[in-house]
């Protein structure tokens, strides 16, 4: 009677171990083929991040760096004529630089954040020597060196975005430039002004 029990756990041992058997080998069985398909979409993932990243042409990445660096020397020489300015149209057109370019700033980054691109935080080294040099300055020598900057960097602005406008490859950059370029002549003839007094 003792060895019943013992011949019943056995039997019941014997039967679970057949019954786990089959779903264990059939566990396996799926489990083999389960890297590949894991692994092919993170694959797929780390190529998708990858795309992401360079999914702009080298002409779209230079635009990009070109009008970033472009739009932060505005927005902190302009923080300077806030600063530092004499004349109240000085001041003035400063604070409408900050808003403005700081708005273009955040657009550019919504569109390139999604591509996998981030934005330069700091100035190169070109842009950080003519912020330095307008930095050093003050009263009414301030002024007209702001001013005089503001007029040759809204040029080239101009130009870059204009080239953009026709030929980036990417359709969000290429509508980026052409809905800022109004905004960049306005202050072109704004600067203009500025010089004239």
């Amino acid at each position: 009677m003792k060895n019943t029990p013992t011949l019943s756990k056995r039997g019941l041992l014997a039967a679970i171990l057949l019954a786990i058997a089959p779903v264990g080998t059939h566990a396996q069985m799926e489990s083999d083929p389960t890297p590949n398909p894991d692994g092919k979409p993170n694959a797929d993932l780390k190529t998708e991040t990858t795309n992401k990243t360079s999914s702009l042409s080298a002409s779209d990445q230079k635009f990009v760096e070109k009008a970033a660096q472009g739009n932060m020397l505005e927005i902190e020489t302009s923080e300077l004529a806030v600063k530092n300015g004499t004349s109240t149209e000085v001041k003035d057109f400063g604070k409408m630089m900050v808003t403005d370019h700081g708005k273009a700033g955040k657009e550019l980054k919504s569109i390139v954040k999604s591509k996998g691109v981030t934005l330069p935080t700091e100035l190169d080294e070109k842009h950080k020597t003519k912020y330095d040099k307008l930095a050093a300055m003050s009263g009414s020598d301030f002024d007209k060196a702001y001013s005089k900057q503001m007029v040759t960097d809204h040029e080239k602005m101009i130009t870059l975005f204009e080239t953009a406008s026709q030929k980036c490859d990417d359709a969000e950059l290429k509508a980026f430039a052409t809905s800022t370029l109004p905004k960049l002549k306005e202050h072109l003839e704004h600067t203009k002004h500025l010089t004239a007094k």
